[in-house]
């Protein structure tokens, strides 16, 4: 509908002088009174429907009854830019400006009637907008555009009931609380997904977050013309994660200590994972435990004899070692005894078989020693021998002490008979003692030789007593050995002294073996002066 539309204009840009929305009701004082103006882009839509009434309620101006637009209070829409494309320039309505003296021109062919116009603007149906373009462009989502072009968008919009909405600020409020929160929740998630990973990883999460934020704005933006916040969810999301990542890490380093207080520091990482995960893997129970005690026949003479810092040294490697062999093998020191080194198996991490596990590293900690004894041995200049002891049953295990001092440690029968033995495997000559309790959980896996019947302080009944000789793979030829020493210890034990002397000494002739000697000397000894018919199988004379 052709005419002219006089009307406020105003196009006002952000803080960050941006253009984002165009003023539809401006207030102004006419004659000392308060007036409200239509912008001249809603007198234009309000001619082009033939509507006469204005009426904002709600959020949104309703023109007439045929269209609505949201607005808000301050009687601005936000811009949405989606101006429909005209002109062979391919430049677009929001692109495109038409100098006046090209409207002059063609203007002056209408007047002479030459038929034919010098210009083809293209604006037959088309709502035009006067304005002073000169320099004065501003800068828009799209790019610096002249002002008249801003006041044909808003126009466009009006027809099209169309204007980006900003989400009420009390949403943009929870929404910021939303991720908030979100960022603490995935902090904790991701120190246990990930717990060794560095700041490049946080770094990576931020920027996924951002991303994923930006691009769901994007879209809602897109699909609904709603403006939601970015900035501030970014913000909030990113510092709650950073602040909660950061106290659970020294949360990890408190436990970590903790832990490493109570168990020591020669922890696997399998165990030190496990007590991290579950703290309640340290509590006081009773469990199957296997206990070990080891120790170097003469290593406490040299303190004596040798520079302290040579036996330092030595000291620390062989503690080393031993250590070592102890972790590999699932088990947790439990402390050192000058030369000596207390362990033990099935907690706090559960194992199906303290007793192999225990019994497996007890030879490979004999191997060790074997293998670095000539060294320490020319160090020192003495002699050393290795002497160990192994038991296993229902031990009290967990974090036991003061507040002065905690240590996580195991206390029962087996405790003090591992130590016993180790102190007894001096006698028998034996590198590695156990109780039967080991023989039988491990027997199937390892070869074990009986080597007496042993009375124990608080014991009623005697204490049978093996040897840890290897494993069936090192040791699968010794078997037919063992039942021929087994024969001999019967025969030995049933009182049949002279043929258990034979069996001995053909076994001691086949293998030059110690222990035998020891039993020879002691049939010889039990024949000339039998034992009375209550005798237990224990030798109580002089060995």
């Amino acid at each position: 509908m052709p005419g002219v539309v006089l009307g406020p204009a105003r196009v006002v840009p952000d803080f960050d002088g941006e253009v984002r929305d165009f003023p539809h009701l401006v207030a102004t004082e006419i004659d000392g009174r308060l007036a409200v103006l239509a912008s001249a882009p809603l007198l234009a839509v309000m001619r082009l429907t033939q509507q006469t009434k204005l009426r904002w309620f709600s959020g949104s101006l309703f023109i007439g009854d045929r269209l609505t637009v949201p607005m808000g209070e301050d009687g601005r829409t936000v811009l949405a830019w989606d101006a429909p494309e005209v002109g062979t320039g391919g430049r677009g309505t929001m692109k495109r400006a038409v100098p006046v003296w090209r409207l002059l021109l063609n203007l002056e062919d209408d007047e002479n009637k030459r038929g034919v116009r010098h210009h083809d603007n293209e604006l037959s149906g088309r709502v035009v907008v006067l304005s002073e373009t000169g320099g004065q462009r501003v800068s828009t989502a799209i790019g610096r555009l002249p002002r008249g072009a801003v006041m044909g968008q808003a126009l466009v919009n009006l027809l099209h009931s169309r204007s980006v909405t900003r989400t009420d600020p009390q949403v943009d409020f929870w929404i910021t609380i939303a991720f908030a929160f979100g960022g603490a929740l995935v902090a904790v998630a991701f120190a246990s997904l990930f717990p060794r990973s560095g700041w490049i990883g946080y770094v990576l999460f931020l920027a996924v977050l951002a991303v994923a934020v930006g691009w769901s704005a994007r879209a809602i933006f897109l699909s609904q013309l709603r403006w939601v916040p970015v900035v501030a969810p970014v913000l909030a999301g990113s510092l709650t994660f950073l602040a909660s990542l950061g106290y659970a890490r020294t949360l990890e380093r408190s436990l970590r200590d903790f832990v490493t207080h109570a168990l020591g520091r020669a922890l696997p990482a399998q165990v030190l994972g496990s007590v991290e995960s579950d703290v309640g893997l340290m509590k006081p129970e009773r469990l199957q435990i296997a206990v070990y005690f080891s120790d170097i026949e003469g290593f406490t003479a040299l303190a004596q004899r040798i520079e302290p810092k040579v036996l330092v040294d030595m000291l620390q490697q062989y503690l080393s070692e031993m250590t070592e062999v102890v972790i590999e093998c699932r088990g947790q020191v439990d402390k050192y005894l000058g030369d000596g080194v207390m362990a033990f198996w099935g907690a706090p991490v559960r194992l199906p078989s303290p007793a192999k596990s225990a019994c497996d590293a007890a030879l490979k900690m004999r191997a060790r020693f074997d293998k670095r004894r000539k060294v320490w041995e020319k160090i020192s200049g003495t002699t050393m021998v290795f002497r160990s002891g192994l038991d296993v049953g229902e031990t009290l295990v967990g974090e036991m002490g003061t507040e002065h001092r905690l240590n996580y440690t195991v206390m029962g029968e087996s405790v003090a008979t591992a130590a016993k033995l180790e102190a007894l495997s001096k006698k028998y000559g034996a590198v590695i003692l156990c109780t039967e309790a080991i023989a039988t959980a491990a027997g199937d896996a390892f070869v074990f030789r009986e080597v007496d019947q042993v009375r124990f302080h608080r014991r009623d009944a005697p204490v049978r007593v093996f040897e840890l000789l290897g494993d069936l793979r090192s040791h699968a030829n010794g078997t037919g050995a063992m039942l021929k020493w087994q024969a001999a210890l019967e025969l030995y034990r049933g009182r049949k002294f002279a043929e258990a002397r034979i069996a001995f000494a053909l076994f001691a002739g086949a293998t030059d073996d110690a222990l035998a000697q020891r039993y020879i000397k002691r049939c010889e000894m039990l024949q000339a002066v039998p034992p009375p018919e209550t005798w237990d199988g224990v030798f109580d004379g002089p060995e």
